[in-house]
C-alpha cells in the first residue's frame, strides 16, 4: 500500500502549561516538515526542541532547542530517515500563567 503524501498538520501542545513531550506525529513516508509554537502569558524562559526517531522507541533531538520568547516561531527541516517525530517543551517559566501552542506539519 502506497504511503499518504498529503500534508498532515496536527496540533501537539495546545495551551501546554508545563514542561514534557508532545503527543508523536508518523512521518508516513514524508520527508520534510515545519513546525511552530506560540507563547501566552509573556514566559521568561522558554525552550522546545523537536525530536526524531527511527524505531518509535528512542527519541534524538534533531533540531536545536529554541527559546524563542516574541510569541512565535517557524522551523523547518528536512530528514527522510525518521519514521516518528515529536516536541520536546524542556524549559517555560516566568511571566503570567505562561503557556506554549504547536503545531507540526509533515509533507
Amino acid at each position: 500500500m502506497a504511503q499518504s503524501t498529503a500534508p498532515d498538520n496536527r496540533e501537539v501542545f495546545t495551551a501546554q502549561a508545563i514542561t514534557g513531550t508532545s503527543v508523536v506525529i508518523s512521518m508516513k513516508g514524508r520527508t520534510s516538515l515545519s513546525w511552530q509554537y506560540v507563547t501566552t502569558g509573556t514566559p521568561t524562559t522558554v525552550s522546545i526542541q523537536l525530536e526524531g526517531s527511527v524505531d518509535g522507541t528512542n527519541f534524538e533531538t534533531i533540531d536545536a532547542p529554541q527559546a524563542d520568547l516574541l510569541g512565535v516561531l517557524v522551523l523547518g527541516t528536512s530528514s527522510s530517515v525518521l519514521n516518528q517525530v515529536r516536541l520536546n517543551l524542556t524549559a517555560l517559566s516566568g511571566g503570567s500563567s505562561p503557556t506554549v501552542t504547536a503545531n507540526i506539519l509533515v509533507n
